[in-house]
């Protein structure tokens, strides 16, 4: 058979075209069905032939089959079992062989970083790009692509030498949130990825797609990793984690130059949002998963990325305790009280402590300090000491407790009638004289 005429030849040819492209649907369709016809001529040579309505049949099946395969892949982009980062880089012949490359070297930073296995990379068709930030972002959100990068390349000279540059842009999804959050978020983004254009002589280019690839991973991984952490469902929160960890480890021992000029800044943004993350998790695992192991290890990890963090040590001092460790509950409360501005909640800790020892004029006087309760869940706190006195009954320390914050600070009617029990029971108990003298004091009784 002449090579022109030979189906197979055609489509051996097929394999340069993007096949998710309309032109695609075309030429392969075109492909399919020469496959088709040789597939029927060569039946003929054995002696096999059908009539008119089946080898129309056979020659419909597989064009249908092919549409509907092509359909898929071009319109369900999002992979629900993964987070979904994909390009959109409009090339011309002299730069798609380093556009191929850059995305290549990005692959592997998700492999060396053991990212792969939660971000999966996808190339959109190449007739489809985008010059508008609005339309971009409809399109993810249509194909629940979380991050998007895309723009074109362009070239130039400079200094006698050809140029290649890449013009890149971010769009990306990020959880529900008020206008003043993705107000917040936004800038924090737009901080963080200030640059949008590089260029880079031919000549050099190794050196080129290094950079272009390094600063391009690092500013989608800042982008990727704050909207995965407006999403309060722990695999994606973990997944920022993981992303923000990487992150930090990449920007290191990297200097602020002209490649990156805001990498002090991209440094300082990822550790606060790595920090907020470790406290979410924290409170995620310890309070409403009871997995306390887990909170704690992430509170650790807060200390180590900040020892000074206030929400960790005051988080840690109540799991601690809950976990029977009194001593690191203690410590945790002192440092706490050391370093935080608002001395409230410490004082809400050293007052549990004392009740629990019995030391109640030292508690009250911990109770009294207390001006007010914002930072802190007060009816989370009223709960725990309600809860204490139910399984401690013979410390009814704990009933006071609950009524008196309820009384200052949440439910007033409620902390009078706990009052009034503590008071109605205990009055004549001399261990608890400082405790109802308290009661007459703030409820007039006479």
């Amino acid at each position: 058979m002449d090579d022109s005429k030979n189906p197979f030849l055609v489509v051996e040819k097929l394999k340069s075209t993007d096949w998710p492209t309309w032109f695609g649907l075309f030429s392969y369709g075109i492909g399919i069905f020469l496959l088709t016809i040789a597939f029927l001529f060569s039946l003929q040579t054995i002696n096999i032939s059908f009539g008119f309505y089946v080898s129309f049949a056979v020659l419909l099946a597989p064009q249908i089959v092919h549409a509907l395969l092509w359909i898929i892949r071009r319109s369900y982009l999002g992979d629900p079992d993964c987070l979904t980062v994909a390009f959109a880089i409009e090339t011309d012949d002299s730069s798609r062989e380093y556009y191929k490359e850059i995305r290549k070297r990005f692959q592997k930073h998700l492999i060396d970083f053991k990212l792969n296995k939660r971000l999966k990379i996808k190339d959109l068709p190449n007739d489809i790009y985008f010059n508008d930030s609005e339309i971009a972002e409809k399109y993810i959100n249509e194909k629940g692509i979380r991050l998007l990068i895309w723009g074109d390349t362009t070239k130039g000279t400079s200094g006698g030498k050809e140029i290649v540059n890449f013009n890149i842009k971010l769009s990306y999804l990020y959880g529900r949130q008020n206008a003043e959050q993705q107000r917040q978020l936004s800038s924090e983004i737009g901080q963080a990825v200030q640059r949008g254009i590089w260029g880079f002589p031919r000549t050099e280019s190794l050196l080129g797609i290094v950079i272009v690839e390094g600063n391009i991973i690092e500013m989608s991984l800042y982008a990727l990793g704050a909207c995965l952490s407006t999403v309060p469902i722990i695999a994606y929160q973990e997944s920022a984690v993981l992303i923000f960890e990487n992150l930090l480890k990449m920007l290191k021992y990297k200097m602020q130059n002209v490649n990156f000029p805001n990498v002090n800044l991209v440094k300082n943004i990822a550790t606060k949002s790595l920090l907020k993350l470790y406290n979410s998790l924290l409170i995620l695992y310890g309070f409403q998963l009871k997995n306390r192991l887990k909170a704690i290890e992430y509170g650790e990890k807060a200390l180590q990325l900040d020892e000074n963090d206030v929400n960790a040590h005051q988080n840690l001092a109540f799991l601690c305790w809950l976990n029977g460790d009194r001593m690191s509950s203690e410590r945790h409360t002192k440092r706490a009280a050391d370093i935080s501005l608002n001395k409230n909640l410490p004082r809400i800790n050293r007052a549990f402590y004392f009740m629990y020892d019995r030391k109640y004029e030292k508690a009250l006087n911990q109770y009294r300090k207390i001006s007010d309760t914002t930072g802190t869940n007060i009816l989370d706190v009223i709960t725990f000491n309600e809860g204490q006195f139910e399984n401690n009954p013979q410390n009814p320390g704990f009933l006071f407790a609950a009524g008196l914050l309820n009384f200052r600070f949440a439910d007033k009617i409620r902390g009078k009638l706990l009052l009034n029990d503590f008071y109605s029971t205990y009055n004549l108990n001399p261990e608890y004289k400082v405790l109802t003298a308290e009661i007459k004091q703030i409820l007039h009784i006479k």
